[in-house]
């Protein structure tokens, strides 16, 4: 139900408190006052555990009169459906994470990603380049990102294509292998293992 040309946005991952969908919910008044048909889904499931926290998000979006600019679809088999809708991939965690693959899965679809500067995310965003990154549950910085992107398509699909560049030079196969490598060369050897270098579970040294 989103019409052609209509400005999308969107996270993914399971609605839990640390994931930080209240601070996109909270961003998308402020987007709204800009692009007033604006669509942001919140693509994920929700545990019986986290219900009060998905109230409470769709309590903010009803309470601003913005809950029709919301689509919650809980759990999806097929996520790549709903990211290549969306102009801007939003990565909002509010604990840093190690890995976020949604990023990649987005680099790989040409979206520029805005992600909280926490974790993973500063060293996969080029902050300005393929994305922006801000301080996490800043609502208002994550705001004023996505309206720009949204206002200048151009600029949000030159960062996209940096992205996808980005993507393919440092985190391909060839590259990952490489870096796995020269970490276990490091191990073995007694050595420090080099800052950046990718651990076999995804994080980072």
């Amino acid at each position: 139900d989103v019409r052609a040309n209509q400005p999308v946005i969107g996270i993914v991952g399971n609605i839990r408190e640390w994931k930080g969908q209240d601070t996109v919910a909270r961003a998308l008044v402020d987007i709204t006052k800009v692009h007033p048909d604006v669509v942001c889904f919140f693509v994920g499931a929700a545990t019986e555990g986290d219900r009060s926290y998905l109230e409470h998000i769709q309590a903010t979006l009803r309470d601003a009169g913005i809950e029709r600019n919301a689509r919650f679809t809980g759990f999806q088999e097929n996520v790549a459906q709903f990211t290549a809708l969306m102009q801007v991939v939003v990565h909002a965690s509010v604990q840093p994470e190690p890995f976020g693959m949604v990023v990649l899965e987005a680099m790989a679809r040409r979206k520029p990603v805005v992600g909280s500067r926490a974790g993973g995310i500063i060293e996969m965003v080029v902050d300005g380049e393929t994305g922006y990154t801000f301080p996490p549950g800043d609502a208002a910085t994550l705001a004023a990102h996505l309206v720009e992107l949204l206002s200048d398509p151009a600029k949000a699909a030159r960062m996209g294509d940096r992205g996808y560049d980005r993507l393919v030079r440092d985190f391909g196969v060839d590259h990952y292998m490489h870096d796995l490598h020269a970490a276990y060369q490091a191990i073995f050897s007694g050595r420090q293992v080099p800052i950046g270098v990718p651990l076999a579970d995804g994080g980072a040294a």
